[in-house]
């Protein structure tokens, strides 16, 4: 579970990526990186980190 993304300090975003691998706010507000690109940016890796963890099997059902 994550806040918000627009509310998401970078302090606040650090410590959900330390926290857990799993968390959402890899997928709502990946970091950028100084040498991202079109093919490896938040973006592309949003998408990696989805696609493995439902590879995985690691999503739950939120209700």
């Amino acid at each position: 579970m994550a806040p918000p993304y627009d509310i998401i300090s970078p302090e606040m975003q650090e410590e959900l990526y330390r926290k857990n691998e799993y968390n959402v706010v890899r997928l709502i507000l990946g970091k950028i990186y100084p040498d991202d690109d079109e093919k490896n940016n938040r973006y592309t890796r949003a998408k990696e980190f989805f696609e493995k963890w439902l590879n995985e099997g690691d999503t739950r059902r939120i209700r």
